[in-house]
């Protein structure tokens, strides 16, 4: 058996790259953990996952599945078929699992579809954009659709129109992402096959509206793209550009509230991508999934109290995925709602490839609620609950496999990282007994940053709440367990099993960056 490598770029012509073209990048993005090789041919390996480009392989799909055929299991990416000549029909394997890049409706049903991505040069674009341009839209006008499009921007005031002679002969890239990243909306006719494009999934990575085209020249594909994602849009779409001034008109007065949903929404799908494709190999992002509630506090749209949290977080845990909850806006807060929009988007734009899947309430929700509405959507057996404003410290080490093994085996169910280097006097009547293997019991609930069993968390969201609670997890549980421990003793400990994390010396692992600054904390409108 030869050496297994994980990824194989293969071509087996020589006039045919094996890697490096344009539409390449979001699957790169996908890899970007993972080991790769560029082959001609392929090893006989047990598993492999396995890219073709193959719009440049359409005739020698027999090869490319005896090649396959050397592994085992194999998952195969088709890559770059915007025409569909590449004929998947002959691709025969025992044990495969088939992704299409720009897939086509009635021949790629069976298969994971991906759309063209984004061009690699996006990352280029690295400042958070000024949004002052209502549209922009640069490009060759090759065909009907594109030239309807743009004999309706020609008009049309407030955005920028760049009419060019052919592909990539216009705007260097760098200018038009640039460009690109400016725009509240981004009108995206259809490419000459499918209504799929580079410039939709531009405009979702630089936090653009999409307006896309649900028609080609020759065909209607309405429906195409919740058949492409395989869920739901958010994004408008559009089958007559004649409608597409008062679709801008209306659009640009939703920023930056809908442009930072659909964002977060792209953020979500491409972690999706990514969680789909580590299942199918056996991955994952390890065994704790970090949840981080925000809402509106004095020092927004400025994000560096959620940047030190988040930093903190990825200085202990570089490789788990963060969900980010944004609390919709209180009643009593409505002045908030400006600066905490810009908030959310300065935040987007900041974690844009960190393994973050960001969720966005228009309704005030509260911690419960936001809680209970993600809780199914973590797949890890851990979670780590840390609130915006609470950062763990990072310069002192956290025995995280220790502490994951004491929740797993049953002994805790939940594990606090103090905020203070000892335990006041105050607290030392809600500790039981004396610390044992870095862990002191504790019938103090506290929502400082912990690590806990999710299994736990649904129990506890599902069973002391009611079904409209609208209030801090803390205010309500810290009662609760004082009540079992006051009725029950030990017996009544055992229900909760709390800890603290107590290593020797200085036991300080959380700190307060107090975001609230004192304000109301609106205790008299929670709803239990």
């Amino acid at each position: 058996m030869a050496t297994e490598k994980l990824v194989y770029f293969l071509s087996i012509l020589e006039n045919v790259p094996k890697r490096g073209f344009w539409d390449y990048a979001i699957v790169e993005d996908l890899f970007k953990n993972l080991e790769s090789v560029e082959v001609n041919k392929l090893p006989d390996v047990d598993f492999g996952v396995v890219v073709v480009p193959a719009r440049g392989h359409a005739g020698h799909e027999e090869k490319i599945n005896k090649e396959v055929n050397k592994i085992k299991k194999v998952i195969l990416f088709l890559m770059g078929d915007e025409e569909g000549d590449f004929d998947t029909n002959k691709i025969k394997h025992p044990d495969i699992s088939i992704w299409v890049q720009n897939p086509i409706p009635g021949r790629h049903d069976e298969f994971m579809r991906i759309g063209t991505g984004y061009a690699p040069k996006i990352k280029e674009c690295v400042e958070l954009p000024n949004k002052s341009l209502d549209f922009f839209f640069a490009g060759q006008v090759t065909h009907s659709r594109r030239e309807e499009c743009v004999k309706y921007l020609r008009d049309l005031k407030g955005g920028e129109l760049v009419e060019t002679k052919g592909f990539t002969q216009g705007l260097e890239p760098s200018e038009y992402f640039r460009k690109l990243s400016m725009a509240k909306i981004a009108p995206c006719p259809s490419g000459p096959k499918t209504p799929d494009s580079f410039r939709l999934f531009e405009a979702l990575e630089l936090g653009c509206i999409p307006i896309a085209d649900t028609q080609t020249p020759s065909e209607d594909w309405g429906g195409f793209w919740e058949w492409l994602f395989m869920e739901d849009v958010p994004f408008v779409q559009i089958k007559n550009w004649e409608s597409m001034p008062g679709y801008i008109n209306d659009l640009k007065k939703e920023y930056p509230r809908l442009n930072n949903r659909i964002q977060a929404w792209w953020f979500r799908y491409k972690q999706t991508l990514r969680n789909k494709l580590y299942k199918q190999i056996g991955l994952s992002h390890g065994d704790v999934t970090v949840v981080i509630p925000i809402s509106p506090i004095p020092s927004h749209p400025n994000i560096h109290i959620l940047e030190q949290t988040l930093a903190s977080v990825r200085h202990h845990l570089p490789e788990c995925e963060i969900i980010l909850t944004f609390d919709g806006v209180r009643e009593e807060q409505e002045d908030r709602r400006k600066d905490y929009e810009e908030h959310i988007r300065r935040i987007l734009w900041k974690v844009r490839g960190l393994d973050v899947r960001p969720y966005i309430f228009d309704e005030h929700l509260h911690q419960v609620g936001m809680a209970r509405k993600i809780i199914d959507e973590i797949k890890t057996p851990l979670l780590l609950y840390v609130e915006q404003d609470t950062p763990l410290v990072t310069d002192e080490i956290i025995e995280w496999e220790k502490l994951k093994k004491f929740i797993l085996d049953g002994v805790s169910n939940l594990i606090r990282f103090h905020f203070e280097a000892r335990i006041p006097d105050e607290h030392k009547h809600l500790m039981i007994g004396e610390p044992e293997n870095s862990l002191l019991k504790t019938v103090q609930w506290s929502q400082r940053p912990h690590l806990a069993s999710t299994a736990f968390y649904k129990r506890i969201l599902s069973e002391h709440f009611s079904p409209n609670a609208k209030c801090f997890i803390e205010d309500l549980i810290h009662g609760k367990v004082m009540n079992d421990w006051n009725l029950y003793g030990v017996h009544g400990w055992n229900q909760w099993r709390l800890h603290i994390y107590y290593p020797d010396g200085n036991i300080k692992r959380s700190a307060n960056l107090d975001g609230r600054e004192g304000a109301r904390k609106y205790d008299d409108t929670q709803i239990w």
